[in-house]
């Protein structure tokens, strides 16, 4: 490469993200995608939302990785299984998706207890993927998934909750900065202080540019998860 050619590319003004096409024309991370990224969505499932997250998923060929909770995957039960028809992994975040902060560590434990339960009446089979519902005070209830022969999802890129009035913007940022191999972890489930209709809007860009560049969303498995205080397998990289 010449001296002016070298200078001409230092030159080159980086897209500002909010800008159309940005995402497409300036992803360094994953234009040099040799692993996929691993979509996983928690709290679910939604009846407003996780369909249309679906569909989405869908027309971009993606795959991801649902930790429901068992108290509305009992309710919404359409939802389980049209997500496994879809090809989707299954996973959970204990019964109530509360966090164990919230709970005494016995209510914690039964929580998870009865996750497991739902899903194994709903599946015929119990789920081997666990995420704590929350960052802080899990210990309980990771142990107990442990027990109950699930891997724990102990770590991940958790992207911002947006609330009623966020900009598909924070979150489009928050899926640029993505890595090949990086777990990214947001909730599919509506609630007062919580829509994910941002993630919805963004999501198309982000996934349209992933394909773009040769990438893929994958689902996770339970053997790629890291043991706990263990690094990560290669190409995996999960971040709190």
């Amino acid at each position: 490469m010449t001296r002016d050619a070298g200078a001409e590319m230092q030159e080159t003004p980086r897209p500002h993200v909010g800008q159309p096409g940005a995402i497409a024309q300036w992803s360094p991370h994953l234009a040099a995608a040799a692993q996929p990224l691993y979509l996983s969505f928690f709290g679910g499932p939604d009846p407003r939302y996780t369909p249309q997250l679906l569909a989405l998923l869908e027309r971009h060929q993606a795959k991801a990785t649902f930790f429901v909770s068992g108290r509305r995957a009992a309710r919404f039960d359409y939802l389980i299984r049209r997500l496994l028809r879809e090809g989707h992994a299954l996973g959970h975040c204990g019964y109530s998706g509360r966090p164990a902060l919230a709970q005494i560590p016995g209510q914690a434990r039964a929580d998870v207890r009865l996750g497991v339960e739902v899903l194994r009446n709903l599946t015929g089979r119990a789920p081997m993927l666990y995420c704590p519902p929350a960052r802080l005070g899990s210990r309980a209830m990771q142990a107990e998934a442990r027990a109950l022969g699930a891997a724990v999802l102990s770590g991940a890129r958790r992207l911002p909750r947006p609330g009623p009035q966020a900009e598909p913007q924070v979150l489009l940022r928050a899926l640029h900065a993505a890595a090949p191999g990086d777990i990214l972890l947001a909730s599919d489930a509506g609630g007062l202080w919580h829509q994910p209709q941002g993630l919805l809007d963004a999501l198309p860009r982000f996934l349209t540019s992933l394909r773009f560049h040769g990438g893929e969303a994958a689902v996770l498995q339970p053997q790629m998860l890291a043991a706990p205080h263990a690094a990560a397998p290669s190409g995996v990289r999960a971040a709190c």
